[in-house]
């Protein structure tokens, strides 16, 4: 399964809100009803159990999934004290990727999807969420320009007043700014990116892949899988949320590489880019003038198909696909300094591919094609112990601690 297949997917409104408009006003319903809580409990192992007793670890997960079978969902899910239940779902074509508002209950998804209303552009869904009562409800559906086609990737601005998406198949970056009650305008920027890479077919034209806003500056770091480079995305004049930004600066990547995903350390000043055409890792620094610098590389026998930092400790997580429907998950350490990169553990996974990681304290959840991962951390060494799927929701391709 691969993060870069072309699709002919068409998104249609859902069955819930086709008699009403969503592109361009807030559904208020999503703030003011809610339902019970419901679905099925998936009962854990008593090891994990105990794991989450002792921490009384408590947590919200949204994953997205599509597939064969399956033309797009999202699921809600409420963990704890070793219970996983599903609190709601709710139809969404192709959720490529979500990120959650700083600080409002909203969730935003970019539909990986070549044609919307029969004009090719993707869309980017926004969803209310009521954590008390589990009710997840579309409240709006923003179109992207004209050819800003499958979107695989979005960030919010740390003040929540833009929203960058990076379009694939379109090979553009859109920006969008987020009104006063959290809901995306037509995008007010329209980076269209030229460029090629070394592979003849996967990277004729720019693939803008991957994007995430740094915590502090107000930049945005992106990754282009068909141009192999990164692009430095700034404000015009330092307000970001007037959603005017251009790309300010780019770093070249190696030949051939394909850079797909990009992770960043807590502190903001280092990052690891994961590479799937000549599979590797690669770290970059941050100096003063907001300028990517290289620094280590380790080659890897397979592409990463999911990165993540710990959440506290400059351990870089890596997922890989190896064949026989098994999947591996690699610690790797890395000096902060020189950005040198060395494997310390790695553990087999109860699935064929990861798409999606994030960390929590002593623990790590995967999203993958056959359900939801849980990964114990080692308590002294932040490294992989064990890992359990905790959820069979198949065919996941994104997720968001909510």
């Amino acid at each position: 399964m691969s993060d870069f297949t072309d699709n002919d997917a068409t998104l249609h409104p859902n069955s819930e809100t086709s008699c009403a408009k969503v592109d361009s006003r807030v559904n208020r319903r999503a703030f003011l009803t809610g339902m019970g809580l419901g679905g099925a409990i998936f009962a854990l192992s008593p090891h994990v159990r105990s794991i989450f007793k002792s921490g009384d670890e408590e947590l919200l997960l949204c994953v997205g999934s599509f597939g064969a079978a399956d033309p797009g969902t999202l699921h809600l899910l409420h963990v704890q004290s070793g219970n996983t239940r599903m609190l709601n779902t709710h139809p969404s074509a192709r959720p490529a990727a979500i990120a959650r508002h700083p600080f409002r209950p909203l969730l935003y998804v970019a539909n990986d999807v070549n044609l919307y209303q029969h004009q090719p552009r993707g869309t980017v869904e926004t969803f209310g969420f009521n954590s008390a009562t589990g009710k997840l409800e579309l409240v709006g559906r923003q179109p992207l320009s004209l050819s800003a086609t499958q979107p695989r990737s979005l960030a919010i601005s740390p003040d929540g007043r833009s929203l960058v998406v990076a379009a694939f198949g379109g090979g553009a970056y859109n920006v969008l700014p987020i009104d006063e009650t959290g809901l995306p305008s037509a995008p007010t920027a329209i980076l269209k990116q030229v460029g090629r890479g070394e592979h003849e077919t996967q990277q004729s034209s720019s693939h803008p892949s991957h994007v995430l806003f740094h915590p502090r500056t107000g930049i945005a770091i992106a990754a282009d899988y068909g141009a192999e480079r990164l692009d430095i995305l700034t404000s015009d004049d330092g307000d970001s949320g007037t959603g005017k930004m251009n790309v300010a600066a780019r770093t070249s990547c190696a030949a051939g590489s394909g850079p797909s995903k990009i992770a960043m350390h807590p502190d903001g000043e280092l990052f690891v880019v994961g590479h799937a055409l000549r599979p590797a890792l690669a770290a970059f620094g941050l100096n003063q003038q907001m300028k990517l610098m290289p620094l280590g590389r380790a080659s890897l026998k397979s592409a990463p198909t999911a990165i993540c930092f710990s959440a506290d400790k400059s351990i870089l997580f890596a997922a890989q696909s190896r064949g026989a429907r098994q999947a591996l998950l690699a610690a790797w350490s890395i000096d902060a300094q020189k950005g040198t990169l060395q494997r310390i553990s790695e553990i087999a996974l109860p699935a064929d591919e990861v798409t999606s990681m994030h960390p929590t304290g002593s623990t790590l959840w995967l999203a993958s094609d056959r359900g939801i991962i849980f990964v114990e951390l080692d308590t002294q060494t932040g490294t992989p112990r064990e890992s359990y799927r905790v959820s069979s929701v198949p065919h996941l391709r994104s997720m968001a601690v909510v």
